[in-house]
């Protein structure tokens, strides 16, 4: 018995089989018929069922990740909104504090300006009045202690001592001016009311000017004032007096600070066509520590001592110098070295 659907299939000749034979024709089951079909199915649905069910895990994961990207974003939100609060809390307590410090400034430059102006009408009286005295003690009172026919005896040495006491009074009465003087100048500048004079100036001819001046820093002292002004020197647009103020408190703290051996000062043209002005020591120096400190207002060097003595300044002539120069767009700086001197020098920009 042979079935001719197989012999199709493996293609042998229904002819040549033997007498006798059998030829049945089986039917083809739909499976077997449609075998190739089922499977292509099979594979799809297969692969679709693998991407549904990666794309529910996906769907899962992102899920999952958009709830913790929300509760981190609410976190954040508040974390936010708490830091801003703070913010905001400091922000005022600042603006209270700086309010604070901008009455007890103003506050502080009204006094000073009072007290400046209360100490300046007393101090000329003293001074005028001591001047007064020693003119009139030295014109009628000296002649007739030094007379070769006086009989005063021990008035002579009362006599120096009194005229002594009347030199130290108005040595004094003027440092208290000068004091005064800064005083009023270092508020006037800090509160913008100060007025500037400008002019087209020659820096050269000013300190040639200046020079027998300051000259009288170093009257009775050891100490050798030098002036050297190298070649040209360009123009600058400022007010004369305030250039010479600058320079004569660099050259005064020159002055203060040494006792022996040169101060000098000396001014060139920077290679940008700057005014280049230095002045230079060979005082006690200043220690690395306060070297960026002396410019501020009111600081005073410590430990600052010349044959024994503690020297101080007010603290205030450097402070002026810097807003000066700054004011004209201008730098100055300081290098120094404890024991051998200091330099200070300031940068003016030319008037071309």
């Amino acid at each position: 018995m042979f079935d001719q659907a197989a012999m199709q299939r493996y293609g042998l000749d229904p002819g040549r089989l033997p007498a006798g034979a059998i030829l049945v024709n089986v039917p083809q089951s739909l499976l077997g018929r449609y075998a190739l079909e089922i499977s292509a199915v099979a594979v799809v649905m297969a692969v679709m069922l693998v991407s549904i069910g990666l794309l529910l895990v996906a769907v899962r994961a992102r899920r999952r990740a958009e709830t913790e990207l929300a509760r981190l974003n609410r976190g954040l939100e508040e974390l936010v909104e708490e830091r801003t609060a703070q913010l905001t809390e400091r922000s005022r307590e600042l603006e209270r504090a700086n309010a604070e410090l901008t009455k007890l400034d103003e506050l502080k430059t009204a006094v000073l300006n009072t007290v400046s102006h209360d100490l300046r009408t007393p101090l000329t009286s003293v001074l005028g009045f001591c001047k007064l005295i020693g003119r009139d003690f030295n014109k009628y009172f000296i002649p007739l202690v030094e007379a070769p026919d006086s009989t005063a005896g021990a008035l002579g040495d009362r006599a120096a001592r009194i005229r002594d006491n009347l030199a130290i009074i108005e040595y004094e009465g003027e440092r208290l001016t000068r004091l005064v003087n800064d005083f009023l100048d270092l508020s006037r500048i800090e509160s913008g009311n100060s007025l500037w004079h400008d002019v087209r100036c020659d820096p050269a001819r000013l300190i040639r000017e200046a020079t027998p001046v300051l000259q009288g820093y170093f009257a009775d002292s050891g100490v050798v004032f030098e002036v050297d002004l190298a070649g040209p020197l360009p123009e600058v647009v400022a007010d004369p007096d305030r250039l010479l103020q600058v320079v004569s408190n660099l050259v005064g703290n020159g002055a203060k600070f040494t006792r022996q051996g040169t101060v000098r000062l000396s001014a060139s043209a920077t290679d940008s066509g700057w005014l280049r002005v230095a002045v230079s020591d060979s005082g006690v120096g200043i220690p690395p520590e306060e070297l960026a400190r002396v410019f501020e207002t009111f600081y005073q060097v410590r430990d600052n001592t010349v044959n024994g003595c503690v020297l101080r300044g007010s603290g205030m002539g450097l402070a002026i110098c810097r807003r000066i120069v700054e004011h004209y767009g201008g730098t100055i700086t300081a290098r120094s070295t404890p024991g051998k001197g200091s330099v200070f020098i300031f940068t003016l920009p030319s008037a071309s």
